[in-house]
């Protein structure tokens, strides 16, 4: 399992480098000094391993030197029965004002490249 987790979290930070080096080729920048994502937390994202993963795959790149920082953002349910909002990191396992249990993710599996500081 650890050998899978790793991998997700490779290509991730592969993927990562791709948008970075497309936005560089794009606005000509010389150096990346931070690259920030929002990964929801469905996402499956572990933040320790996809940093690990961007700083091996980070070299050579104008990322090589760049700092990765990664922000959980907590998942957004949505009651099928009553349409009452919830946001929670944990996922509750019925409606808060209802009782349903008929809940449909509204959000929390993403994951984005949401900024980068450069020079």
């Amino acid at each position: 399992m650890l050998f899978s987790k790793v991998m997700h979290e490779l290509s991730i930070a592969q993927e990562i480098i791709h948008i970075v080096t497309a936005q560089q080729a794009q606005h000509g920048f010389e150096k990346v000094n931070i690259v920030r994502v929002r990964a929801g937390a469905l996402s499956g994202i572990e933040p320790e391993s996809l940093r690990f993963s961007f700083e091996v795959v980070r070299q050579g790149t104008v990322a090589a030197k760049a700092v990765l920082e990664v922000d959980i953002e907590p998942m957004a349910l949505v009651c099928r029965q009553c349409g009452f909002s919830i946001v929670d990191s944990h996922g509750p396992t019925c409606c808060q004002k209802c009782g349903s249990v008929d809940m449909k993710v509204d959000a929390g599996g993403e994951l984005d490249v949401v900024s980068l500081d450069v020079d």
